[in-house]
């Protein structure tokens, strides 16, 4: 998952009224948007630049939500329901990205193990080999 996207589901979330980590029903605000995403609060603060159109979006939800003459609705059993089973979707494929991840992690470290291995064994043999050559100079310089 990218650095914006968790933002961006999260206000998806606030504008359909299904979030999962605040209280439903809440207003679309900055601070909100990033408590949501699961960040602290203050954290799509104007310096920096990386958000600048994560933040009109914001800007932009929240004018819609404050021209809207209806006030917040409750969500049904149903909607809350639904916006579960996507979470539990979403969480199912990242968990198994995450898995493939690992997997290739492991893979990655038992090659490198074996890299080390006979890298090893390489460095053992040369020296034995440097010892021989030492022991053989030693002795012609000896005589």
């Amino acid at each position: 998952m990218t650095f914006t996207k968790k933002y961006e589901d999260a206000l998806e979330r606030l504008k359909e009224n299904l979030p999962i980590r605040i209280k439903p029903g809440s207003p679309i605000s900055y601070d909100n948007v990033a408590l949501e995403a699961g960040c602290g609060k203050g954290s799509l603060k104007k310096g920096r630049s990386s958000l600048d159109d994560l933040r009109s979006q914001i800007a932009t939800a929240m004018a819609e939500q404050a021209n809207n003459t209806n006030k917040i609705k409750k969500p049904s059993d149903i909607d809350l329901i639904k916006g579960k089973q996507n979470t539990i979707k979403k969480l199912k494929s990242e968990l198994r990205e995450l898995e493939v991840q690992f997997q290739q992690s492991i893979g990655r470290e038992i090659m490198l193990l074996d890299q080390i291995k006979s890298l090893l064994a390489t460095v053992e043999s040369l020296k034995l080999q440097n010892d021989v050559v030492i022991q053989i100079n030693r002795k012609k310089s000896t005589k």
